[in-house]
């Protein structure tokens, strides 16, 4: 499928010798992405159509094509800058299929710029 890796599950089932195959179940999806934490510039991705820098440490990441429903995973990590950084989903916004907003925290909480972010989702 466009935007990710999938795997599509079958189930065949034999009745007097002859094949049934059942309708495929849901093809699962891998989009991500790793970019520059100081502008949102993406250095590479697979499903994602883009990603704004909405403040510092605070970016909203698009999927392309967008997922059937909110109810992905996402993890990632962020650093690359000499700092201890931490990687979080913003915690006040929820998931949509279309995007999430995620945040990049020091170790005092503060969000902040990384040089290095990279996120990763997987749902179907």
């Amino acid at each position: 499928p466009s935007g990710g890796s999938g795997i599509v599950m079958r189930t065949c089932t034999v009745t007097a010798g002859l094949p049934t195959w059942a309708a495929p179940a849901a093809t699962t999806t891998t989009k991500w992405a790793n970019f520059n934490g100081a502008d949102g510039t993406i250095n590479a991705s697979s499903g994602v159509s883009g990603i704004v820098r909405n403040a510092a440490g605070r970016y909203t990441i698009t999927w392309s094509p967008a997922f059937s429903n909110a109810n992905y995973a996402v993890s990632g990590s962020a650093g690359g800058n000499g700092n201890i950084n931490y990687f979080r989903l913003f915690d006040t916004t929820p998931l949509t299929a279309t995007d999430t907003i995620i945040s990049t925290n020091n170790q005092n909480g503060t969000e902040t710029d990384s040089a290095l972010v990279t996120i990763i989702a997987v749902g179907t």
